[in-house]
């Protein structure tokens, strides 16, 4: 159930809707030709819910008006002459719209439950951005996309540097409360395409899409000032580690970009911290590793 509801999301909406009135026009005409001793209007529910999932409450409550406008076209043509001769058929038509109401009000709040926990099964509770989970979802994404336009992109990696040590002294509300300005401090510095998340403890990822070398250092660069300026404000006495590569031509898995990525980050660890290195994959001329500190952005 849960792969047909993610795979009915992958549709357009506009072709969804579109779908969905023509089918309502079909059962319509059926119904039609089968008369009132045959109802085939139960199938309504069909379209209904389609419409409801993707769409949310409004939108199925359009495809409610339409499906009833259209039943009650058929009762009136069955009553004849008489609109009032057989009152039962205007009952059946409330009952069914009623049954179709109420089941386009269940499956809204459905989906908007499903959504609910679709963004927190993706989302730190700590600190708001993405999880691990959802990192790797996206860079599978990024990936498969860069190979097929082709196009560039560049992934970072931030360990916090003696995040221990905040812990063990001020304690771990302290460590958290600098974890949280960490992800906010991201977060205001990047573009709603790309993606912040923590991958656990006090290691942060940026997905950057679309940005090449020369984007990437200046992100990167005034992203570490920003983070150094602002724990210097908060008095908290730790700095940041950052690893990051531009790949030119997509890696041959995920798995081979993030290790990449992350064995950059731990490069600048066993050479003291407190920096930022980034490469360009695959190689070119005068790229290798680029070491820089927040005033030092090289350019293309």
């Amino acid at each position: 159930m849960e792969r047909l509801l993610e795979a009915i999301e992958r549709f357009p909406k506009s072709g969804v809707y579109g779908f969905s009135v023509l089918l309502v026009l079909l059962i319509a005409l059926v119904d039609r030709a089968t008369g009132e001793g045959v109802s085939v209007s139960f199938f309504f529910i069909l379209p209904i819910l389609l419409v409801t999932w993707t769409g949310g409450r409004v939108p199925g409550l359009v495809l409610n008006a339409l499906c009833a406008s259209l039943k009650l076209a058929s009762v009136l043509r069955w009553q004849g002459p008489d609109l009032f001769g057989r009152p039962a058929l205007y009952w059946n038509l409330v009952v069914e719209g009623a049954f179709f109401l109420t089941l386009t009000f269940i499956a809204a709040s459905l989906r908007d439950l499903h959504g609910q926990q679709h963004l927190l099964a993706r989302t730190d509770p700590l600190t708001g951005v993405a999880n691990r989970r959802a990192f790797y979802e996206r860079a599978e994404l990024e990936l498969s996309r860069s190979r097929r336009l082709p196009e560039v992109l560049t992934v970072a990696f931030l360990d916090v540097d003696d995040f221990k040590r905040v812990n063990d002294a001020l304690g771990h509300e302290a460590g958290d409360e600098l974890l949280r300005s960490v992800a906010a401090t991201f977060v205001r510095r990047v573009r709603s395409t790309d993606l912040v998340a923590r991958l656990g403890g006090d290691e942060f990822a940026l997905l950057l899409p679309a940005t090449g070398a020369g984007a990437a250092r200046s992100v990167l660069s005034e992203l570490y000032a920003t983070l150094v300026s602002e724990m210097a404000r908060l008095s908290w006495p730790v700095t940041f580690s950052i690893g990051a590569v531009t790949f030119m031509r997509p890696p041959v898995s995920t798995d081979d970009m993030l290790r990449r990525v992350d064995e950059l980050m731990y490069e600048v660890k066993r050479e003291g911290k407190a920096g930022v290195k980034h490469q360009v994959f695959p190689e070119m001329p005068d790229s290798g590793v680029l070491p820089f500190r927040a005033e030092e952005a090289p350019q293309d």
